[in-house]
Protein backbone atom coordinates (compact mmCIF):
# COMPACT_ATOMS: atom_id res chain seq x y z
CA UNK A 1 0.00 0.00 0.00
CA UNK A 2 1.54 3.30 -0.54
CA UNK A 3 1.74 6.53 1.37
CA UNK A 4 -0.84 8.13 3.05
CA UNK A 5 -1.39 12.05 2.92
CA UNK A 6 -4.07 13.81 4.60
CA UNK A 7 -4.73 17.30 4.78
CA UNK A 8 -7.34 19.42 6.83
CA UNK A 9 -10.33 21.61 6.05
CA UNK A 10 -8.64 24.87 5.66
CA UNK A 11 -6.53 23.09 2.70
CA UNK A 12 -9.79 21.33 1.25
CA UNK A 13 -11.42 24.99 0.97
CA UNK A 14 -8.40 26.02 -0.26
CA UNK A 15 -8.20 23.62 -3.21
CA UNK A 16 -11.76 24.01 -4.12
CA UNK A 17 -11.53 28.15 -4.49
CA UNK A 18 -8.94 27.22 -6.78
CA UNK A 19 -10.60 24.67 -8.90
CA UNK A 20 -13.63 27.33 -9.49
CA UNK A 21 -11.62 29.18 -11.92
CA UNK A 22 -10.95 26.33 -13.93
CA UNK A 23 -7.60 27.78 -14.61
CA UNK A 24 -4.17 26.54 -14.99
CA UNK A 25 -2.55 26.76 -11.68
CA UNK A 26 0.55 24.88 -9.91
CA UNK A 27 1.76 25.15 -6.67
CA UNK A 28 3.63 23.84 -3.57
CA UNK A 29 2.50 21.74 -0.90
CA UNK A 30 3.55 22.34 2.63
CA UNK A 31 3.45 20.19 5.55
CA UNK A 32 5.37 17.80 7.90
CA UNK A 33 6.65 14.19 6.84
CA UNK A 34 6.31 10.83 9.67
CA UNK A 35 7.16 8.26 9.43
CA UNK A 36 3.62 6.85 9.28
CA UNK A 37 1.76 9.63 6.86
CA UNK A 38 2.43 12.97 5.75
CA UNK A 39 0.13 15.79 6.60
CA UNK A 40 -0.46 18.91 4.44
CA UNK A 41 -1.07 22.14 6.24
CA UNK A 42 -0.98 24.42 3.63
CA UNK A 43 -0.91 25.07 -0.08
CA UNK A 44 0.07 27.91 -1.89
CA UNK A 45 0.61 28.87 -6.01
CA UNK A 46 3.47 29.69 -8.29
CA UNK A 47 2.89 33.00 -8.79
CA UNK A 48 2.63 34.65 -12.23
CA UNK A 49 5.52 35.76 -13.98
CA UNK A 50 3.64 38.13 -15.61
CA UNK A 51 2.17 39.22 -12.82
CA UNK A 52 5.48 39.52 -10.92
CA UNK A 53 6.82 41.70 -13.60
CA UNK A 54 3.67 43.64 -13.97
CA UNK A 55 4.33 44.73 -10.65
CA UNK A 56 7.55 45.57 -10.68
CA UNK A 57 7.04 48.14 -13.34
CA UNK A 58 3.94 49.60 -12.14
CA UNK A 59 6.04 52.72 -11.20
CA UNK A 60 7.29 52.86 -14.66
CA UNK A 61 4.16 52.78 -16.36
CA UNK A 62 1.87 54.87 -14.21
CA UNK A 63 2.73 58.18 -16.24
CA UNK A 64 1.59 56.05 -19.67
CA UNK A 65 -1.38 54.96 -21.42
CA UNK A 66 -2.64 52.84 -23.48
CA UNK A 67 -1.51 49.12 -22.32
CA UNK A 68 -1.07 46.59 -24.52
CA UNK A 69 -2.69 43.21 -23.95
CA UNK A 70 -0.48 40.71 -23.97
CA UNK A 71 -1.49 37.16 -25.53
CA UNK A 72 -2.27 34.02 -22.93
CA UNK A 73 0.57 32.06 -22.43
CA UNK A 74 0.85 28.46 -23.35
CA UNK A 75 0.20 25.73 -20.30
CA UNK A 76 4.24 24.46 -20.93
CA UNK A 77 5.16 28.54 -21.14
CA UNK A 78 3.67 28.36 -17.75
CA UNK A 79 5.65 25.73 -16.18
CA UNK A 80 8.76 27.59 -16.09
CA UNK A 81 11.03 25.07 -14.39
CA UNK A 82 13.74 27.47 -13.06
CA UNK A 83 10.76 29.84 -11.60
CA UNK A 84 8.84 27.16 -9.64
CA UNK A 85 12.13 26.09 -8.38
CA UNK A 86 12.76 29.43 -7.38
CA UNK A 87 9.39 29.90 -5.23
CA UNK A 88 10.27 26.82 -3.74
CA UNK A 89 13.35 28.19 -2.43
CA UNK A 90 11.95 31.45 -1.34
CA UNK A 91 9.07 29.62 0.26
CA UNK A 92 11.75 27.08 2.53
CA UNK A 93 13.40 30.21 3.97
CA UNK A 94 9.63 31.73 5.17
CA UNK A 95 9.51 27.89 7.28
CA UNK A 96 9.82 27.13 10.98
CA UNK A 97 11.68 24.13 11.93
CA UNK A 98 8.89 21.00 11.41
CA UNK A 99 7.51 22.10 8.34
CA UNK A 100 8.43 22.08 4.85
CA UNK A 101 7.96 21.49 1.02
CA UNK A 102 6.24 18.04 0.37
CA UNK A 103 5.28 18.10 -3.44
CA UNK A 104 3.81 19.70 -6.04
CA UNK A 105 0.32 20.30 -6.95
CA UNK A 106 -1.08 21.31 -10.07
CA UNK A 107 -5.12 21.92 -11.48
CA UNK A 108 -5.72 21.74 -15.07
CA UNK A 109 -8.10 20.06 -17.44
CA UNK A 110 -7.82 16.13 -18.05
CA UNK A 111 -6.28 16.45 -21.54
CA UNK A 112 -3.74 18.71 -20.21
CA UNK A 113 -3.08 16.51 -17.11
CA UNK A 114 -2.66 14.03 -19.73
CA UNK A 115 0.25 15.92 -21.63
CA UNK A 116 2.26 16.92 -19.00
CA UNK A 117 3.24 14.47 -17.11
CA UNK A 118 6.67 14.07 -17.99
CA UNK A 119 6.84 17.80 -17.44
CA UNK A 120 5.59 17.63 -14.08
CA UNK A 121 7.48 14.81 -13.05
CA UNK A 122 10.87 16.84 -14.28
CA UNK A 123 10.09 19.99 -12.18
CA UNK A 124 8.85 17.37 -8.92
CA UNK A 125 12.63 16.58 -9.26
CA UNK A 126 14.51 19.38 -10.57
CA UNK A 127 12.59 21.67 -6.75
CA UNK A 128 14.01 19.13 -4.85
CA UNK A 129 17.80 19.09 -6.56
CA UNK A 130 17.69 22.55 -5.70
CA UNK A 131 16.86 21.93 -2.03
CA UNK A 132 19.21 19.34 -1.73
CA UNK A 133 22.61 21.36 -2.89
CA UNK A 134 21.80 22.98 0.41
CA UNK A 135 20.40 20.06 2.54
CA UNK A 136 20.16 22.54 5.57
CA UNK A 137 17.28 24.20 4.58
CA UNK A 138 15.11 21.25 4.28
CA UNK A 139 13.89 19.06 7.15
CA UNK A 140 12.35 16.53 4.87
CA UNK A 141 15.30 15.49 2.92
CA UNK A 142 16.15 11.85 4.47
CA UNK A 143 12.54 11.20 3.73
CA UNK A 144 13.10 11.49 -0.21
CA UNK A 145 9.27 10.00 -1.74
CA UNK A 146 8.08 13.82 -2.77
CA UNK A 147 4.48 14.03 -3.75
CA UNK A 148 2.65 14.63 -6.75
CA UNK A 149 -1.15 15.89 -6.77
CA UNK A 150 -2.74 16.51 -10.10
CA UNK A 151 -6.41 17.99 -10.16
CA UNK A 152 -8.79 17.56 -13.02
CA UNK A 153 -10.90 21.03 -12.95
CA UNK A 154 -13.82 19.64 -14.69
CA UNK A 155 -14.15 15.98 -12.94
CA UNK A 156 -13.27 17.16 -9.96
CA UNK A 157 -10.78 13.90 -9.95
CA UNK A 158 -7.83 13.52 -7.27
CA UNK A 159 -4.64 11.85 -8.65
CA UNK A 160 -1.84 11.64 -6.09
CA UNK A 161 1.43 9.59 -6.23
CA UNK A 162 4.71 10.01 -5.10
CA UNK A 163 8.23 9.56 -6.35
CA UNK A 164 11.28 8.87 -4.32
CA UNK A 165 13.72 11.94 -5.81
CA UNK A 166 16.53 10.18 -4.71
CA UNK A 167 16.48 7.67 -7.97
CA UNK A 168 15.53 9.86 -11.58
CA UNK A 169 14.72 6.02 -12.79
CA UNK A 170 12.30 5.57 -10.16
CA UNK A 171 8.58 5.46 -11.34
CA UNK A 172 5.31 6.58 -9.69
CA UNK A 173 3.89 4.96 -6.52
CA UNK A 174 0.40 5.47 -6.02
CA UNK A 175 -0.59 7.36 -2.77
CA UNK A 176 -4.10 8.25 -0.88
CA UNK A 177 -5.21 11.87 -0.95
CA UNK A 178 -7.41 11.80 2.27
CA UNK A 179 -9.15 14.61 4.03
CA UNK A 180 -8.62 14.41 8.44
CA UNK A 181 -12.16 15.53 10.16
CA UNK A 182 -10.94 17.95 12.46
CA UNK A 183 -8.15 20.22 13.76
CA UNK A 184 -4.74 18.89 13.36
CA UNK A 185 -2.84 19.38 16.88
CA UNK A 186 0.78 20.43 17.29
CA UNK A 187 3.35 21.11 19.92
CA UNK A 188 5.02 24.55 19.32
CA UNK A 189 8.64 24.67 20.77
CA UNK A 190 10.46 27.95 20.97
CA UNK A 191 13.79 28.48 21.92
CA UNK A 192 16.32 32.13 22.22
CA UNK A 193 19.60 30.80 21.50
CA UNK A 194 22.63 32.62 22.07
CA UNK A 195 25.57 33.03 19.31
CA UNK A 196 29.37 34.25 20.29
CA UNK A 197 31.93 32.97 17.79
CA UNK A 198 34.66 33.95 15.42
CA UNK A 199 34.91 32.13 11.81
CA UNK A 200 38.71 32.33 10.44
CA UNK A 201 38.40 32.48 6.58
CA UNK A 202 41.28 30.69 4.68
CA UNK A 203 43.46 32.44 2.58
CA UNK A 204 42.51 30.50 -0.55
CA UNK A 205 39.40 31.15 -0.09
CA UNK A 206 39.25 35.21 0.24
CA UNK A 207 38.56 35.33 -3.61
CA UNK A 208 35.27 33.50 -2.88
CA UNK A 209 31.97 35.58 -2.70
CA UNK A 210 31.05 37.08 0.52
CA UNK A 211 28.09 34.49 1.12
CA UNK A 212 29.95 31.74 0.26
CA UNK A 213 32.58 32.58 2.70
CA UNK A 214 30.01 32.51 4.94
CA UNK A 215 28.29 29.54 3.99
CA UNK A 216 31.87 28.07 5.16
CA UNK A 217 32.76 29.43 8.08
CA UNK A 218 29.25 28.41 9.40
CA UNK A 219 29.44 24.45 8.58
CA UNK A 220 31.54 23.45 11.53
CA UNK A 221 28.83 25.94 13.73
CA UNK A 222 26.19 23.88 11.94
CA UNK A 223 27.53 20.37 12.66
CA UNK A 224 28.30 21.40 16.20
CA UNK A 225 24.61 22.77 16.56
CA UNK A 226 23.18 19.39 15.45
CA UNK A 227 24.97 17.58 18.16
CA UNK A 228 23.86 19.77 21.21
CA UNK A 229 22.44 18.28 24.16
CA UNK A 230 18.77 19.89 25.31
CA UNK A 231 16.73 20.40 28.19
CA UNK A 232 12.58 20.70 27.61
CA UNK A 233 11.21 22.48 29.78
CA UNK A 234 13.86 22.43 31.95
CA UNK A 235 14.61 19.25 31.94
CA UNK A 236 16.43 16.53 30.64
CA UNK A 237 14.26 13.74 28.63
CA UNK A 238 15.09 10.31 26.91
CA UNK A 239 15.06 10.64 23.43
CA UNK A 240 12.61 8.14 22.73
CA UNK A 241 9.46 8.90 25.13
CA UNK A 242 6.86 11.47 23.73
CA UNK A 243 7.22 15.06 23.69
CA UNK A 244 3.75 15.14 25.71
CA UNK A 245 3.56 11.75 27.79
CA UNK A 246 -0.57 12.30 27.84
CA UNK A 247 -0.29 11.14 24.43
CA UNK A 248 0.86 7.53 25.13
CA UNK A 249 -1.85 5.02 24.60
CA UNK A 250 -4.14 7.05 22.42
CA UNK A 251 -5.18 6.03 18.99
CA UNK A 252 -4.02 9.94 17.71
CA UNK A 253 -7.89 10.95 17.50
CA UNK A 254 -7.79 14.77 17.38
CA UNK A 255 -10.57 17.29 18.56
CA UNK A 256 -12.38 19.83 17.06
CA UNK A 257 -10.33 22.77 19.07
CA UNK A 258 -6.90 23.89 18.25
CA UNK A 259 -5.19 23.32 21.49
CA UNK A 260 -1.58 23.79 21.40
CA UNK A 261 0.95 22.56 24.06
CA UNK A 262 4.02 24.57 24.35
CA UNK A 263 7.23 23.51 25.03
CA UNK A 264 10.70 25.65 25.83
CA UNK A 265 14.16 24.05 24.67
CA UNK A 266 17.59 25.38 25.83
CA UNK A 267 20.73 23.97 23.61
CA UNK A 268 23.70 23.68 25.06
CA UNK A 269 26.54 23.43 22.43
CA UNK A 270 29.84 20.99 22.91
CA UNK A 271 33.12 22.68 23.60
CA UNK A 272 34.58 21.72 20.66
CA UNK A 273 33.44 23.04 17.57
CA UNK A 274 34.04 19.98 16.04
CA UNK A 275 34.01 16.33 16.45
CA UNK A 276 37.79 15.67 15.10
CA UNK A 277 39.81 13.33 16.88
CA UNK A 278 42.84 15.63 16.40
CA UNK A 279 42.67 17.82 18.99
CA UNK A 280 46.07 19.28 18.37
CA UNK A 281 45.71 23.17 17.09
CA UNK A 282 46.46 23.77 13.63
CA UNK A 283 47.73 26.86 12.13
CA UNK A 284 45.70 28.97 9.26
CA UNK A 285 46.62 31.73 7.27
CA UNK A 286 43.67 33.81 6.98
CA UNK A 287 43.17 36.79 5.08
CA UNK A 288 39.27 37.47 7.03
CA UNK A 289 37.45 36.69 10.41
CA UNK A 290 34.09 36.85 10.71
CA UNK A 291 32.10 36.92 13.89
CA UNK A 292 28.54 36.36 14.80
CA UNK A 293 27.36 37.38 18.03
CA UNK A 294 24.18 38.13 19.60
CA UNK A 295 20.35 36.26 20.11
CA UNK A 296 18.33 34.67 17.77
CA UNK A 297 13.99 33.76 18.24
CA UNK A 298 13.72 30.68 17.05
CA UNK A 299 10.34 27.91 16.33
CA UNK A 300 9.47 25.06 15.50
CA UNK A 301 6.54 22.28 15.39
CA UNK A 302 5.89 18.74 15.82
CA UNK A 303 2.92 16.31 15.40
CA UNK A 304 1.20 15.42 18.66
CA UNK A 305 2.78 11.99 18.76
CA UNK A 306 6.43 13.88 17.65
CA UNK A 307 9.09 12.21 20.09
CA UNK A 308 11.32 14.07 22.21
CA UNK A 309 14.59 13.61 19.93
CA UNK A 310 12.23 14.49 16.59
CA UNK A 311 11.19 17.84 18.34
CA UNK A 312 14.84 18.54 19.15
CA UNK A 313 15.64 17.79 15.72
CA UNK A 314 12.88 20.34 14.04
CA UNK A 315 14.19 23.32 16.49
CA UNK A 316 17.78 22.42 15.49
CA UNK A 317 16.89 22.86 12.19
CA UNK A 318 15.22 25.66 12.46
CA UNK A 319 18.40 27.51 13.96
CA UNK A 320 20.01 26.28 11.01
CA UNK A 321 17.70 27.89 8.38
CA UNK A 322 17.09 31.06 10.41
CA UNK A 323 20.90 31.43 10.14
CA UNK A 324 21.16 30.57 6.62
CA UNK A 325 17.83 32.47 4.95
CA UNK A 326 19.24 35.77 6.94
CA UNK A 327 23.19 35.08 5.35
CA UNK A 328 21.70 35.10 2.05
CA UNK A 329 18.85 37.59 2.20
CA UNK A 330 21.96 39.96 3.43
CA UNK A 331 24.18 39.53 0.93
CA UNK A 332 21.79 39.03 -2.17
CA UNK A 333 20.32 42.69 -0.55
CA UNK A 334 24.26 43.74 -0.92
CA UNK A 335 24.23 43.05 -4.63
CA UNK A 336 21.66 45.91 -5.13
CA UNK A 337 23.70 48.30 -3.63
CA UNK A 338 27.16 47.68 -4.76
CA UNK A 339 28.56 51.23 -4.63
CA UNK A 340 27.91 51.59 -0.48
CA UNK A 341 29.33 47.76 -0.22
CA UNK A 342 32.17 49.28 -1.07
CA UNK A 343 32.42 51.80 1.83
CA UNK A 344 34.17 50.52 4.71
CA UNK A 345 32.33 52.78 7.10
CA UNK A 346 28.96 51.68 6.31
CA UNK A 347 27.08 49.48 8.44
CA UNK A 348 24.86 46.52 6.81
CA UNK A 349 22.39 45.09 9.15
CA UNK A 350 21.23 41.36 9.05
CA UNK A 351 17.23 41.05 9.03
CA UNK A 352 15.69 40.65 11.71
CA UNK A 353 12.50 37.93 12.06
CA UNK A 354 8.85 38.38 12.08
CA UNK A 355 5.78 35.19 12.78
CA UNK A 356 2.69 35.47 11.40
CA UNK A 357 -0.16 32.67 11.64
CA UNK A 358 -1.35 30.22 9.06
CA UNK A 359 -5.14 30.22 8.42
CA UNK A 360 -5.68 27.64 11.39
CA UNK A 361 -4.04 29.78 13.94
CA UNK A 362 -1.77 27.00 15.35
CA UNK A 363 0.71 27.24 12.99
CA UNK A 364 3.07 30.05 12.08
CA UNK A 365 5.14 31.07 9.56
CA UNK A 366 8.06 33.87 9.15
CA UNK A 367 9.95 36.57 7.43
CA UNK A 368 12.73 38.69 7.57
CA UNK A 369 13.18 42.38 7.57
CA UNK A 370 15.22 45.13 7.06
CA UNK A 371 15.73 47.62 10.05
CA UNK A 372 13.32 50.41 9.14
CA UNK A 373 10.96 47.92 7.31
CA UNK A 374 7.49 47.85 9.41
CA UNK A 375 5.13 44.98 8.82
CA UNK A 376 3.55 46.63 6.11
CA UNK A 377 6.67 45.64 3.77
CA UNK A 378 6.15 41.53 4.98
CA UNK A 379 2.58 41.65 3.94
CA UNK A 380 3.60 41.68 0.01
CA UNK A 381 5.77 38.66 0.29
CA UNK A 382 3.37 36.78 3.11
CA UNK A 383 0.77 37.22 -0.09
CA UNK A 384 3.08 36.03 -3.31
CA UNK A 385 5.19 33.87 -1.66
CA UNK A 386 2.32 32.24 0.53
CA UNK A 387 -0.74 33.30 -0.84
CA UNK A 388 -1.55 34.94 2.88
CA UNK A 389 -3.71 37.86 3.19
CA UNK A 390 -2.88 39.37 5.98
CA UNK A 391 -3.42 42.73 7.45
CA UNK A 392 -0.05 44.48 9.63
CA UNK A 393 -1.73 43.51 13.02
CA UNK A 394 -1.59 40.23 11.88
CA UNK A 395 2.92 40.40 11.68
CA UNK A 396 4.21 39.38 14.97
CA UNK A 397 7.16 41.89 15.14
CA UNK A 398 8.41 42.51 19.06
CA UNK A 399 10.40 38.93 19.00
CA UNK A 400 13.36 40.33 17.72
CA UNK A 401 14.84 43.78 17.71
CA UNK A 402 17.59 45.51 15.81
CA UNK A 403 20.80 46.78 18.03
CA UNK A 404 21.21 50.21 18.90
CA UNK A 405 24.33 52.15 17.22
CA UNK A 406 26.00 52.06 20.64
CA UNK A 407 25.57 48.56 20.52
CA UNK A 408 27.36 47.41 17.22
CA UNK A 409 30.76 46.26 17.17
CA UNK A 410 32.96 49.03 17.73
CA UNK A 411 35.36 49.18 14.53
CA UNK A 412 38.69 50.99 16.52
CA UNK A 413 38.82 47.95 19.22
CA UNK A 414 38.36 45.11 16.66
CA UNK A 415 41.02 46.37 14.65
CA UNK A 416 43.67 47.50 17.22
CA UNK A 417 43.87 43.60 18.19
CA UNK A 418 45.21 43.06 14.70
CA UNK A 419 47.43 46.31 14.32
CA UNK A 420 50.64 44.28 15.02
CA UNK A 421 50.00 41.20 11.96
CA UNK A 422 48.99 44.36 9.65
CA UNK A 423 52.16 46.12 10.00
CA UNK A 424 54.12 42.87 9.69
CA UNK A 425 52.20 41.75 6.37
CA UNK A 426 52.15 44.91 5.27
CA UNK A 427 48.49 44.62 4.76
CA UNK A 428 45.54 47.34 4.77
CA UNK A 429 42.55 46.65 7.11
CA UNK A 430 38.94 46.77 5.50
CA UNK A 431 36.29 46.79 7.99
CA UNK A 432 32.80 45.34 7.11
CA UNK A 433 30.60 45.14 9.64
CA UNK A 434 27.18 42.93 8.77
CA UNK A 435 25.31 43.58 12.21
CA UNK A 436 21.64 41.70 12.29
CA UNK A 437 18.78 40.52 14.10
CA UNK A 438 18.52 40.54 17.85
CA UNK A 439 16.22 39.96 20.84
CA UNK A 440 16.37 42.58 23.36
CA UNK A 441 19.35 44.74 22.75
CA UNK A 442 21.75 41.83 21.62
CA UNK A 443 23.36 42.02 18.32
CA UNK A 444 23.51 39.30 15.81
CA UNK A 445 26.33 39.77 12.97
CA UNK A 446 29.07 39.24 11.64
CA UNK A 447 32.48 41.35 11.29
CA UNK A 448 34.15 41.04 8.24
CA UNK A 449 37.93 41.99 7.75
CA UNK A 450 39.23 41.95 4.51
CA UNK A 451 42.98 41.90 4.22
CA UNK A 452 44.69 43.16 0.96
CA UNK A 453 47.94 43.19 -0.11
CA UNK A 454 49.12 46.91 -0.93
Amino acid sequence: MGKTVTFDEHVHNAICSLTKSNSFKTGLLIGQSTLQKDIVVHICTTPSQDEVAVKESDKEKDSKKGKQVKKKPEIQDELNENWICQHAKQVTRMLPGGLDILGIFVIAGQDELNKLQHNLRQILFAIFKVLSKDQKLSLCHENTEKILLQIATFAQKFVCRTFDVSDYKSSAKPAEWKQFSGVFQWHKLECKFNLDFRIPVDKNKITHSLLKQIEIGLLPFFNTTSRAAALVNGKFRKEEELLDPSMEGKKGKHSNKSSQQYFALDLFLPLHLNDSDDKDPKILECSAVMTVKGTIQCRAYIHNKGTVKEAIQVLKHDIIRSMTSRCEIQCEDLLLIDEEQQDPHVVHELPRRVFASLPQGNLSVCDYLFHGDSASDSLEAFQELLGLNLSEEDVEMNFEKTPDTLQLFQPETIQSGYSETTEKTKTRNILYPIVGAAVAVLAFGVTYFLSQEI
